[in-house]
């Protein structure tokens, strides 16, 4: 039972692991790739100078520390030795012989001891060595800024002060090894990154023209480029956008062939009834107007998706006047677009008018006002269509716009319509690469949220 409760337990914290190096993992390909090439250069970084620390530069300083404390000890032991007439030949022979200076004019006291850095070699392996060779009293001032490091040393009443030469204290092919060895490790990463730079590109390149193509951009310039693999996605891409297009176009010319044959019969019927009672045609005038409205819907939409490229739009104009036609057919809508007066969306504007349209057209028949606003940040644009009629119930918030559902349940056109505004509009707003979705409006009755990409990198063509 321990045994199982134990491997619960390994597994529960091996899940908190992993979802923990899953939060701190960058997300996009170019941050893992940096991960990649940065963690184990950082580690060989560091293991390679802990080594070299540890094992050389370490040993070096200790070396050269004790042989100055050696130095200084067996001064001390002669100086008492010397009479004064050959205590200045003495001086001499040891800025000869071993670069220490012996000052002429020493303090009469021993100077307050500095504040040793000990994240300095020199400075810790000095003060060791001299407190393991030194029997006297002494301050070590290991500051070389000025070329020489200040030992003083108390001998009695006496206080002796030495001057050592910073090259006996320590050595500066340590450093030079150390700038070496990060400048050459941060001159290959930097190089590396270069590479890495220009194997991605072409995937942000694929991933662009995937996002265009989905918005029904044309993207016949597209090229695949890169590595091999990328190049086969590249052709997988293209094969398939060949694909779908054929698709595409084979079922809008099906359904509008269709829908183009039925306008004949159509009008027949319509002669027919004519000449029928009016007790007996009423009912199927109605059903044959429905259906007229539905075909001359779809064919003019269907128009408007082939016959339309997208171009460099400026929203606020574009919504002001679509605002103003409405107002004009007796809706009364107020705006406020001024935060998007200057903003840029790559949009068919026919198409979006359309859509745009269409939920306008649904205030219009179920609220009495509408109110339309905007914000925007970098990359997107919000659009809210806010009105204060009875709305729609949390259920049928995405039921509405399926084809031709209708919350109305008389066959009247004029009062439900056909069914097909809210989905014509979701098509043109998702076309533009958008998503559209409702809400509650603060005005008591249906927000209707568009949201839209304004990335302006979006409106260039992206060749390799």
């Amino acid at each position: 039972m321990s045994l199982i409760l134990m491997g619960s337990q390994m597994k529960q914290w091996w899940r908190s692991v992993t979802l923990s190096i899953k939060l701190i993992t960058p997300k996009n390909l170019y941050g893992r790739f940096l991960l990649i090439i940065f963690l184990p250069f950082f580690l060989v970084q560091v293991i390679g100078l802990s080594y070299f620390f540890d094992s050389h530069l370490t040993r070096f300083a200790s070396r050269l520390s004790l042989a100055i404390a050696g130095d200084v000890a067996f001064i001390m032991e002669q100086l008492p030795q010397e009479v004064a007439r050959e205590y200045e030949s003495l001086r001499l022979r040891v800025r000869r012989d071993m670069d220490i200076l012996i000052k002429s004019d020493p303090p009469q006291t021993l100077p307050p001891p500095p504040s040793i850095n000990f994240w300095w070699l020199h400075q810790r392996e000095l003060l060791k060595a001299l407190e393991a060779r030194l029997p006297f009293p002494f301050v070590l001032n290991a500051d070389i800024s000025d070329g020489w490091a200040d030992i003083y040393v108390q001998d009695g009443t006496k206080i002796i002060h030495f001057l050592v030469a910073k090259d006996r204290l320590y050595s500066s092919t340590g450093r030079v090894f150390v700038i070496w060895w990060l400048g050459s490790g941060v001159f290959l990463l930097m190089i590396a990154l270069v590479f890495m730079s220009n194997q991605i590109r072409p995937i942000r390149r694929l991933a662009r023209v995937a996002d265009r193509f989905g918005r029904g951009d044309d993207v016949s310039d597209f090229r695949p480029s890169g590595a091999r693999e990328v190049r086969q996605a590249g052709h997988a891409f293209m094969i398939m956008q060949q694909r779908i297009k054929r698709q595409i176009n084979q079922r809008t010319i099906m359904l509008a062939g269709v829908s183009h044959d039925l306008r004949t019969p159509l009008t027949r019927m319509k002669l027919q009834l004519a000449m029928v009672p009016d007790s007996l045609s009423k009912e199927l005038e109605m059903d044959l107007n429905e259906m007229e409205t539905m075909i001359e819907e779809y064919l003019s939409f269907v128009h408007d998706m082939r016959d339309e490229a997208p171009s460099p739009i400026v929203l606020g104009p574009l919504l002001t006047s679509l605002v103003s036609e409405f107002r004009k057919q007796g809706l009364d809508v107020d705006c406020e677009l001024e935060p998007i007066d200057t903003v840029i969306a790559s949009l068919r504007v026919t198409l979006f008018r359309r859509g745009i349209s269409n939920i306008l057209s649904n205030a219009q028949r179920y609220a009495t006002r509408a109110f339309i606003s905007a914000q925007h940040n970098e990359q997107t644009v919000t659009i809210y269509i806010d009105d204060d009629g009875p709305g729609i119930s949390t259920d049928e918030r995405e039921v509405v716009f399926e084809p031709f559902y209708r919350q109305e349940p008389s066959r009247n056109v004029r009062t439900g319509g056909v069914g097909l505004g809210l989905t014509v509009a979701r098509e043109v707003i998702m076309t533009h690469g958008g998503d559209i979705s409702l809400a509650d409006s603060p005005r008591g009755g249906l927000r209707c949220m568009i949201t839209l990409p304004i990335d302006q990198g979006l409106l260039k063509t992206d060749r390799p």
